[in-house]
């Protein structure tokens, strides 16, 4: 729009607002309205909730900082599913005891700001009766009171036995572990890779992540990072916290020196400036689709896979509904990269920007080479995780649909989290819920090899945990 009241101004001598002039004031007040309304401490007030978890405890304290900066007020922060449980349970004391140390860090780390503890129940709060009981409890209105053997059923039906083993029997190249957060991906990526570097002596394996809380780093208890880092006393076994966001800002950078570079030159041989057209090829950047941070750690995998150094990689992917995200949009990526090269052949008779082409037409080839790979039953199997509740059943499904729909081979399903049989009353209220989902799952996953894995008392962290974890999962 700049470059054609420009352009009109030159030749006619004035300019006169049209609708699309309209249109983006129209938008540009919205927009400060928005942020008006947002910043303002008498209309707004942001609530975020965590629970005593690492993964957790990360997000809202980047959120926090994030609302800081915008100046959107946070003054109290609700800390929920609190473990209580019976004191007499073994395994409900573990639990409490193994998240007393998140509670102290989550004191610790929020002081500034109003702490409203809520605790764990062992149903899920879905339905009007349960929003009014919760409600009540949150306002202090009403007090909690925990189950009673009174309000329970006979004795749960048995859980499948389903097993990872067949995973072994294949030559795989990718092993991609994908569900919503907190269903204990990394956990079980971790456990997984373990498990077959220890069983598989002969091959190379990569664990790998791009999430950002360095959440394998807490799994094998060892620091990662941004850098590819053999496992401690495994000797086949490597793991790399890759950085897709560091990866796409010097895809980036790559693109605008190129762009500045290229301008430069043309105006060192007496030429004009094209201040539009040299503005509109750098904002192009900030038109990014969604999903190209992931796309870019897979890229890196890529490249680990032409050097042939590893043999089998291992995924810890990214919740759910960033992975739909990334699965269902490569083609929209590949549009946007064929955009981009029609605007630079534009200018190949004026400024020559080799080096920004060059980068997207690698980005175009590789997006393509990762789709043939996911799609091939001979290279990938995708193993979908979830937990025996209504949320985590729905992403189950909209990710099953999504692999499916990209004919990505996948014939596992890890129910994680199955709380076990013991005397306490709070466990066998909360196993009674579990087990209608646990049914569902496998009444819609029938073609599917259910493998049930029971909630620990302990944090999955450290070799001695993840080898237990491994053998529960592909053990006899």
């Amino acid at each position: 729009m700049a470059k054609h009241r420009y352009i009109m101004k030159t030749m006619v001598g004035r300019y006169k607002k049209d609708k699309g002039d309209d249109f983006i004031d129209s938008q540009m007040n919205d927009i400060k309205r928005v942020k008006g309304l947002l910043g303002n401490a008498k209309s707004t007030v942001f609530v975020p909730v965590t629970i005593p978890e690492p993964m957790s405890i990360y997000e809202v304290e980047k959120a926090v900082k994030t609302l800081k900066k915008y100046r959107i007020m946070v003054n109290t922060i609700i800390v929920n599913r609190i473990i209580q449980g019976n004191s007499k349970c073994p395994f409900c004391s573990a639990r409490r005891q193994e998240k007393e140390k998140y509670m102290r860090e989550i004191e610790e780390k929020f002081a500034p700001y109003t702490l409203v503890q809520m605790p764990l129940f062992p149903y899920q709060i879905r339905g009007m009766k349960r929003l009014t009981e919760y409600a009540g409890i949150l306002s202090g209105e009403k007090e909690y009171i925990p189950p009673t053997k009174s309000d329970l059923l006979p004795t749960v039906a048995p859980l499948s036995k389903g097993k990872l083993s067949d995973i072994m029997d294949k030559e795989l190249k990718f092993v991609i572990f994908g569900g919503k957060g907190g269903v204990g991906k990394t956990s079980i990526a971790a456990a997984s890779a373990l498990y077959l570097a220890r069983h598989k002596p002969d091959k190379k394996m990569l664990a790998f992540s791009n999430d950002p809380a360095h959440s394998l780093s807490d799994s094998f208890k060892q620091h990662i990072g941004n850098k590819i880092t053999r496992i401690s006393s495994v000797d086949n076994l490597y793991a790399l916290e890759i950085d897709g966001t560091q990866m796409l800002e010097d895809f980036k950078q790559v693109y605008r020196d190129d762009i500045d570079e290229a301008f430069e030159k043309f105006l060192g041989g007496g030429g004009v400036d094209i201040k539009f057209d040299r503005e509109v090829l750098g904002n192009l950047l900030a038109a990014l689709p969604p999903g190209l941070e992931e796309l870019m750690a897979l890229r890196k995998i890529i490249e680990l896979m032409k050097d042939r150094d590893y043999d089998l990689f291992i995924l810890d992917s990214a919740a759910s509904g960033h992975l739909i995200r990334f699965l269902e949009l490569p083609h929209l990526i590949q549009e946007w990269v064929t955009s981009i090269l029609k605007l630079l052949l534009k200018y190949r008779g004026t400024v020559k920007l080799t080096k920004a082409a060059e980068s997207l037409l690698d980005l175009s080839r590789d997006i393509k080479r990762i789709l043939t790979i996911l799609a091939d039953p001979q290279q990938t199997e995708f193993v979908i995780i979830t937990i025996p509740e209504q949320m985590a059943l729905a992403e189950m499904e909209d990710l099953g649909k999504a692999v499916s729909s990209l004919k990505i081979p996948c014939s596992h399903t890890v129910v994680n989290m199955i709380i076990p049989a013991t005397e306490c009353d709070f466990c066998a209220a909360k196993r009674k819920e579990q087990q209608k989902y646990i049914q569902e799952i496998e009444a819609k996953l029938s073609d599917y090899t259910i493998v049930p894995i029971p909630m620990l008392p302990h944090e999955i962290s450290g070799l001695q945990s993840l080898s237990e974890l491994g053998e529960i999962m592909y053990g006899g």
